[in-house]
């Protein structure tokens, strides 16, 4: 899978640097930044589903959130409605390094307890 592509695909009318990624064997890793909100949670879920279509049974996507510095239910929505698409394929979608803020938004919804810890 090209998550380069994917990215520039989906995310061309975002400012650069908005999100990049790689894959190596089944692992596909995401670096989001800034805020996943309104504006950017359906791009962004675009890309998570466009992911895990491309991946093979039993692949991981990990989330690294360590430069994401805001979540809206939007964007929690976004991941919950990938999570569902991953599961039907037994890919697992981990997230990692989250902000306390951006974890205190997914507990609060009642869905930290869905995703993996990367």
């Amino acid at each position: 899978m090209d998550i380069d592509a994917l990215i520039a695909a989906i995310f061309a009318e975002h400012p650069k640097d908005t999100i990049h990624g790689f894959t190596e064997d089944d692992v596909c890793t995401l670096y989001p930044s800034g805020s996943i909100d309104m504006k950017y949670a359906k791009d962004f879920q675009k890309l998570l589903q466009s992911a895990i279509a491309q991946l093979r049974t039993g692949s991981v996507v990990i989330v690294d959130m360590r430069h994401v510095d805001y979540i809206s239910s939007t964007g929690v929505g976004a991941f919950v409605s990938s999570l569902v698409d991953a599961k039907r394929r037994d890919i697992s979608v981990r997230l990692r390094d989250m902000q306390p803020k951006v974890s205190a938004i997914f507990q609060l919804l009642g869905f930290l307890s869905f995703f993996e810890e990367a």
